[in-house]
């Protein structure tokens, strides 16, 4: 029922919150723990901003955008480092 490592090989939800690694045709399993830590952070941006981290019009651009740009964050973000921080922690 469990699988004894933190590795999965498919994921539910919306594409706006997904890491691009679960993307990757070369990748077969990923870790499911850092796959939430990836959407929990989008999560964050999205309660704070009201935006989505990886803006799009489509599920598919969201993806594109995902794996091809970075994050803009507004200007209030910039200027509260603690959060900042947070939102780019590893």
């Amino acid at each position: 029922m469990f699988a004894t490592n933190d590795l999965i090989a498919s994921s539910k939800g919306t594409p706006y919150f997904q890491p691009p690694e679960i993307h990757n045709e070369n990748i077969e399993y990923f870790s499911g723990s850092k796959f939430d830590i990836w959407s929990s952070g989008c999560t964050l941006f999205n309660m704070i901003t009201g935006k989505l981290a990886f803006q799009a019009d489509s599920p598919r651009e969201a993806l594109d955008n995902i794996l091809n740009k970075n994050v803009e964050y507004p200007k209030e973000i910039l200027e509260e480092k603690t959060l900042l921080d947070l939102l780019n922690s590893n």
